[in-house]
Formats: structure tokens, sequence, C-alpha cells
């Protein structure tokens, strides 16, 4: 069962510092989350799935051996459509 709220995504941003910066400082990586200036102030999620996507991002830093982890939050690409479950290609 999903259990929808809203998350705005300046708060996911600095969720994501919070918890990979030390993990790219250790490894003496750049850390870059940027937002991009078309999305809305906020997003409805369910955390136990954005929390799997988290998850996912805490491998880049642990498999980057040199140079940066970049997570762009950005609109879904334009071939993507509500209710799809894949892009098309």
């Amino acid at each position: 069962m999903l259990d929808i709220g809203e998350i705005s995504f300046a708060s996911l941003r600095d969720q994501t510092d919070r918890t990979f910066a030390q993990l790219a400082q250790d490894k003496r990586l750049d850390l870059f989350v940027s937002i991009a200036p078309a999305l809305p102030r906020s997003m409805y999620t369910d955390d136990k799935r954005l929390q799997q996507v988290k998850n996912l991002l805490s491998n880049a830093p642990k498999f980057t051996r040199v140079g940066s982890v970049s997570l762009p939050i950005a609109p879904a690409d334009d071939r993507w459509a509500l209710g799809k479950n894949h892009l098309h290609k």
C-alpha cells in the first residue's frame, strides 16, 4: 500500500545533501544536487519508494573513485506519460 505525502524539492535536496555529503567528502568527491527551475515547489510521493531511490543513490559515492556525483532533479522526459511504466523508445 502506498502512503502518499507531499515533499518540497528544496527539502529533498537538503535531505540528500545531509545524507550523502559526508560520504562524498570522505572520498574527496564533489556532490552536486540541482533542482530544475521548471519544477513546482513540491511533489506527492510515497516516502518508502523515495527512500528506495535514495538507497540507489548511495551507490554513486561508493563506486565513484574520482570526480563528482551529480543528481539533477528535473521533469521527466517528454516521452514519459502519466500512467505509463516505461519510456517510449
